[in-house]
């Protein structure tokens, strides 16, 4: 079907606003029809009568309850008959690239919570990877939101076992393209709920059933009484479940949580010695989000991997030009190299090995931004006597401020107070706190420093004068030195390093938001300092202030200039 069909069509169905799943489920009829040369005769069917066809033609039960989406109108029936009417006109046919005309139909026309297909550059290394050169065998892919994956493991003769806990729409959706490319029958589609899913995998027999798998599952979706996340739920089903190679999509908390789920997870999957690999993905990967996830790629159980590679996709690099963005990024060719290198235990210019060991000492950690920290480190510092942060200063965690009706003024410092030089500026924020407010241990004195480990992280600021109101806003921890042979500036000036603010970069982990653990700001390695660096630190404090003086003088001769008129 011509592209500029597909979207003479969308168009119509937004003018009627109906469901953008609605539209590519009576597209994807089409396309079927056109396939199989029977539009003609079906020219006057409703779409409810050619989905059962097609389920009676493929010798398929049509699902109890089944049923259009509730703004599938008398409207959008029209719309259908009279595109089905347009294509037998101009004679369409179905796209020779079937691939991509379904990636057409998905991409350009879903909306922001409906996402099956995905890149193809990363599933399908995956899937390859995870294959082999086996062509029998059984899938396991429970409640995946990556259709593609699903469709490269159904070749052949491989079947795919495939819950859902979608809507029929959804469901249907999978179904028609499942026709399209041919393979419907190897793909076994069926209704549960996450809770059934696993009490039935409980009362299996001992011992995995699927020599294959692979999943996407929802992020952050939560069941049972006790709140799990499902995510995490499942990387645990399929690590019983599948004796083969198999790879899961998770959200980067997984992989440094530090919930007791999150934390049994890493540590079982550690444990099992069968991570091969885990690959950083960019932010836009899966649809309608902007969170960073990774691919967690697990090997047959009778392996037993030493080391783990890290593979970070994350830069502008790996990203197909003009193909990024909140709906959807796409991989290049080299991130496909890279992945395929990995894999096969190649030299890669953007991986590292990780020990199992080093692993297990980091509470299990997944993220690689840690353990390339830590050996840029160690490089950088090799040969230098070190000492850690929290040896020579105390680290106190800001406490959220809950205003008071009355009291007293206070100012509360905002990464936004800060300047690039690291000064603070006055904050702007006022705040009334009462004597015995719980904020007010957050007040800090001449020679403190504050460094915000939450939005901004990294960025540090030296209090240089003694203020009786000012205090860290929670974003922060202040810093404070208890061994005398160091001086504010001194420690300010290290914390304020290139080497510094890159570690804390790679550290700092989350989505939307950035986050530093106290506990890798307290291991921070620092450079003892010598008489003659202090007095370098000294005179270079003394310059900047000379700078800094010079700067606000033309400022304020700037400022006067605008009023001369």
């Amino acid at each position: 079907m011509k592209t500029s069909n597909i979207n003479y069509f969308f168009s119509v169905s937004s003018e009627y606003r109906f469901d953008v799943e609605d539209s590519i489920s009576k597209l994807l009829l089409l396309e079927n029809l056109l396939k199989l040369g029977k539009l003609q005769e079906r020219e006057k069917t409703t779409a409810y009568d050619d989905v059962c066809f097609l389920y009676k033609y493929y010798k398929l039960t049509v699902p109890n309850g089944f049923g259009f989406n509730s703004k599938s109108s008398e409207d959008s029936e029209r719309i259908y008959a009279d595109f089905k009417l347009k294509l037998l006109q101009e004679q369409d046919t179905v796209s020779d690239d079937l691939e991509e005309e379904l990636i057409t139909i998905f991409n350009k026309n879903r909306n922001f919570n409906f996402f099956l297909f995905n890149e193809f550059t990363v599933v399908k290394t995956l899937v390859h990877w995870i294959k082999g050169k086996n062509t029998k065998g059984t899938a396991y892919c429970p409640f995946n939101n990556i259709i593609n994956a699903e469709a490269e493991l159904s070749k052949d003769e491989i079947s795919v076992d495939a819950p859902s806990f979608g809507d029929n729409c959804e469901f249907l959706i999978k179904a028609l393209i499942y026709m399209l490319i041919g393979n419907v029958k190897n793909v076994r589609n069926f209704f549960t709920s996450f809770e059934e899913q696993i009490k039935s995998h409980n009362s299996t027999k001992e011992g995995a059933e699927y020599g294959f798998g692979f999943s996407c599952l929802s992020m952050g979706f939560k069941v049972g009484p006790t709140k799990r996340f499902v995510d995490a739920m499942f990387v645990e089903d399929m690590l019983n479940r599948v004796n083969g190679r198999f790879a899961v999509i998770v959200p980067m908390r997984l992989s440094i949580g530090g919930l007791r789920q999150e934390l049994e997870l890493r540590e079982k999957i550690s444990d099992s010695g069968r991570l091969k690999a885990v690959i950083s993905l960019p932010a836009g990967f899966m649809v309608g989000t902007a969170i960073y996830t990774q691919a967690l790629v697990f090997d047959a159980d009778n392996s037993q991997h030493e080391s783990v590679s890290f593979l970070d996709l994350r830069d502008r690099e790996y990203i197909e030009a003009g193909k990024s963005g909140r709906k959807l990024v796409n991989l290049n060719l080299k991130a496909r190299a890279e992945i395929e290198n990995v894999l096969a235990d190649k030299e890669s210019t953007s991986s590292i090995k990780v020990s199992l060991s080093e692993i297990k000492n980091n509470e299990n950690s997944l993220d690689i931004g840690r353990y390339i920290a830590a050996r840029e480190s160690a490089k950088s510092l090799d040969g230098i006597e070190t000492v850690n942060l929290e040896d020579v200063v105390e680290i106190y965690r800001a406490q959220a401020s809950v205003k008071d009706s009355d009291g007293d003024k206070y100012y509360e410092i905002s990464a936004s107070d800060i300047n690039p030089l690291g000064i603070i500026e006055t904050p702007k924020k006022e705040i009334v706190l009462k004597k015995d407010n719980r904020a007010l241990k957050n007040l800090v004195h001449k020679g403190d420093i504050v460094l915000a480990i939450k939005g901004s992280t990294g960025k540090v600021g030296l209090v240089e004068a003694e203020h009786d109101n000012w205090l860290a806003g929670q974003s922060f921890v202040i810093i404070r030195l208890k061994d005398k042979a160091w001086t504010p500036e001194f420690l300010f000036w290290q914390l304020n390093s290139k080497r510094i603010k890159k570690q804390l970069g790679l550290l700092s982990t989350g989505g939307f938001i950035q986050l530093l653990k106290i506990s890798d700001v307290k291991g921070l390695k620092l450079i003892p300092p010598t008489t003659e660096i202090l007095q370098k630190v000294h005179d270079a404090n003394i310059r900047r202030s000379e700078i800094l003086q010079k700067i606000k003088d033309l400022q304020a001769e700037l400022a006067s200039l605008d009023e001369i008129i």
